[in-house]
């Protein structure tokens, strides 16, 4: 499995491979990693792309889940990779926040409290939370959790 995913283009190393007898079927579970640089649709198509590999090198795979993350660890993939903050601060300014509301949910992105974003920020308790409806609204979401999870588009 190992080598079938490592093939295929795209896949800069493979992390981990996990494989299930279940009768005569196999399962497989296997984490690839490939450039920072990948949207999200870019990353699907690549574990469809090993997936499908998978099952065509490997006798008797009936499934296989693949999980894609980022190689940061390969510096030459890392230079030219936005940063969780210019990314983070694109999909804001795209929602119409104003600046304000932009950097408050960048705080929450960086899994900072309310209270440690009023002490930084030098604004009200009530000006974060208002800062925060705004966003919520924008993103047709009610929580830090779903604006994380919007952000960094992972599930809610």
């Amino acid at each position: 499995m190992e080598h079938a995913a490592g093939q295929v283009e795209g896949v800069s190393s493979v992390r981990s491979v996990q494989v299930r007898r279940e009768g005569h079927r196999l399962r497989g579970e296997i984490g690839i990693a490939a450039s920072p640089n990948l949207m999200v649709d870019a990353a699907h198509r690549l574990a469809h792309r090993v997936e499908h590999e998978l099952q065509y090198a490997v006798n008797h795979l009936e499934s296989a889940n693949v999980h894609v993350e980022p190689d940061i660890e390969n510096p030459d993939l890392r230079t030219h990779s936005p940063s969780t903050h210019q990314l983070s601060s694109l999909i804001l300014s795209t929602h119409g926040l104003t600046p304000a509301q932009s950097r408050v949910a960048e705080l929450v992105l960086q899994g900072r409290s309310t209270r440690q974003i009023v002490a930084e920020l030098q604004i009200s308790q009530h000006t974060v939370q208002e800062h925060l409806g705004v966003a919520f609204e924008k993103f047709g979401i009610g929580s830090r959790r779903e604006l994380v999870a919007k952000l960094l588009g992972g599930p809610r």
